[in-house]
Parts: C-alpha cells; sequence; structure tokens
C-alpha cells in the first residue's frame, strides 16, 4: 500500500512538471528576438502598410481636424449635429462630456472658476481662461476645437480623453451655449429657430440711468453692508469658496443692487501682502469672481456686474500687523457709474 502511495505521487509529480515545462517552453516569438520562422529570422515584424488602431482613423478634413487647409472653420460641421439627431442630444452630450472634462478647471459656468483653479491658488501661476471672454466669444469653433484637441498653454490636449470626434464637436457647441447665456452666440448648425409666440410680449423698458444722486445713495448703502464682511467672514484662508454665513450678508447686497438694476459695479477682490505677489494676485481674481456670480445667481444683472482683481496692491491697512492685514483682506463694491 506504502509503495503503490509512494508510485502515485511520484507520476503525479513528474505528470505537473511536464505540463509546467510544455507551457514554459511553449513555441511563440518574443520582441526583438531571433526566430526561424521567417526568412530574415526577426521575430518583430513591420506593421503592414494602411494599418490603424481601431478608433484612431485620421483623416485631414475639416469634421476631423476643425480646418480647411491652415484656416480654421467658422462653423461646426452639420454631420455632427446630425450624428445625434438633433441640436437638443448634441448640447446634452455637450453639457455631459463637459461637465466631466471641462468644468474642474474652467467652472460650471465658463467662468474660469472651476474647483480645480480654486484649490490650486496658491501653485497655479496662470488661471484658466474664462470662455465667456469676448475675444473667445469671436474666435471661430474650428479654433475651439483644435485648442480642445491639442490643448493650448497649460492645458493639455484632450484627444486621447474625448476621442469621438462629434463628442469634441458637442463640447464646442456646448461652450457656445454658456456664452449665448452670457451674451454670445450658439452655431448655426445648432440653433434653432425660436418658437412664433402666440402673442407678442410688450417689450421690457429698458432701466432707466440713474441720477447723481441714486448712484451716490447706492454707493454708501453698498459700503455699509459690505464693512460688515471682511475677508475673513467671506471665505477660508487662501479659498475662493463662500462660507454659508457669508452668503446670508450677500443677498442683502444683491436685493440693494437689483433696485438700482441700471448702475454698473466692480467687485474688487484685495489680499494682505503674505505669499507670492503672483498668488495673491490670483486669489483675488478668484474671489471677485466668486462674490460676482453668487450675487448674479440672485437675480443681479449679469451686464450690471465686473470682476477685477487687485492683489495685496491697495492696502487700507497695516500690513505689518494681524488687524491691518485683517481689513487688506477684503471684498470691495464700487459703484462706477450709470449704464450707457
Amino acid at each position: 500500500m506504502r509503495y503503490a502511495l509512494g508510485l502515485t505521487v511520484l507520476g503525479g509529480s513528474a505528470l505537473l512538471s511536464g505540463c509546467h515545462i510544455d507551457m514554459w517552453e511553449q513555441p511563440k516569438m518574443k520582441a526583438y528576438y531571433e526566430s526561424d520562422f521567417y526568412t530574415d529570422r526577426q521575430a518583430s515584424r513591420a506593421v503592414p502598410e494602411g494599418t490603424i488602431a481601431r478608433g484612431r482613423l485620421r483623416t485631414d478634413d475639416a469634421f476631423t481636424t476643425g480646418k480647411e487647409g491652415t484656416k480654421f472653420i467658422a462653423q461646426l460641421p452639420a454631420e455632427a449635429v446630425q450624428s445625434f439627431g438633433g441640436p437638443k442630444a448634441m448640447l446634452d452630450r455637450g453639457q455631459e462630456r463637459y461637465t466631466i472634462y471641462c468644468s474642474p478647471c474652467h467652472g460650471t459656468t465658463g467662468n474660469g472658476n472651476g474647483f480645480i483653479a480654486q484649490r490650486g491658488l496658491g501653485f497655479w501661476q496662470k488661471l484658466p481662461a474664462t470662455l465667456l471672454q469676448p475675444r473667445l466669444q469671436k474666435v471661430e469653433d474650428g479654433y475651439l476645437y483644435d485648442v480642445l484637441t491639442h490643448g493650448k498653454g497649460a492645458m493639455y490636449g484632450y484627444a486621447s480623453r474625448i476621442q469621438d470626434y462629434n463628442d469634441r464637436w458637442a463640447v464646442v457647441a456646448y461652450v457656445r451655449a454658456l456664452q449665448l447665456a452670457g451674451g454670445g452666440a450658439l452655431p448655426e448648425a445648432v440653433a434653432e429657430a425660436p418658437a412664433k409666440p402666440a402673442e407678442k410680449a410688450p417689450a421690457t423698458p429698458a432701466p432707466k440711468a440713474p441720477t447723481e444722486e441714486a448712484l451716490m445713495q447706492e454707493q454708501a448703502d453698498l459700503d455699509s453692508a459690505m464693512s460688515k464682511l471682511s475677508g475673513d467672514v467671506l471665505f477660508d484662508t487662501a479659498k475662493a469658496t463662500l462660507k454659508p454665513e457669508a452668503q446670508t450678508f450677500l443677498v442683502a447686497v444683491a436685493e440693494i443692487l437689483k433696485k438700482n438694476a441700471g448702475s454698473k459695479v466692480e467687485v474688487g477682490g484685495h489680499t494682505d501682502s503674505k505669499g507670492n505677489e503672483a498668488s495673491n494676485q490670483a486669489l483675488s481674481e478668484q474671489r471677485a469672481r466668486a462674490v460676482r456670480d453668487f450675487l448674479t445667481s440672485k437675480g443681479v444683472a449679469v451686464g450690471m456686474l465686473t470682476a477685477k482683481g487687485y492683489g495685496s496692491s491697495k492696502p487700507v491697512g497695516d500690513n505689518n500687523t494681524d488687524e491691518g492685514r485683517a481689513k487688506n483682506r477684503r471684498i470691495t463694491l464700487v459703484v462706477q457709474g450709470g449704464a450707457k
């Protein structure tokens, strides 16, 4: 019995070792090894002419490059819209892709105030572009497609992340929709004709230009409201996200602004002198945008407000003391005159 068991174990071991050697020494070609299968004895083979990787076909037409020759195309291709079955489906897809890949830096509204920019204020030397700026509203659709594909400046290209050409054009269309919300225009290919109204609604009268006295009163009201809001009340240290308690105060500020809809107001961001100049400038710009965007979300007209960062260039307190630095960390609202 013991002898039979020994033979069984020995036989099983031999069988297993035989299988292991077979699998270990199976016939195969390794890269850069010599092989007697081919006449040139090279295991590595050249890629046959005309071979392309799946999903990587690239042509030189306007649809895949955004260019005709060396010039960017003015409008996105109609075939991109048709691939989604219509403008609405295209914009929905563009919003989804934009939210995933673009909003972390450029913000959900395209104002350049995404959470990546906010969290990296001490490190970014260049802020993400504000997609709503007039310059980018005037560029060709092909230009936006090209930047999305190949990148620009500190932004890397997204061709490897958004591989479908139609999806890239959908992002371009959605960026135009964001710009439309800020006063721009949609590409012709996705702009649908407005529905004919059953009855013509009466035109909303333009706000009357405020008097000098009204502007002075508005400035006094704003100064009184903002005097309660130091930078420490509005924001956490080195952050540009509004604190919940600050939002309560800013709602009252929004009501003041809405009563004076015909005026123009600058939202100014200021810091103390701690830190380097570049990070202070970036922080002040981000905070000014954050306050402006909150106020517009509460009904203040978008065209009424501008945002500007001043860094530490306009101190009102002594930067050598804690009390003085606290005074310098602030947001200002300056009435600049009536709408023209």
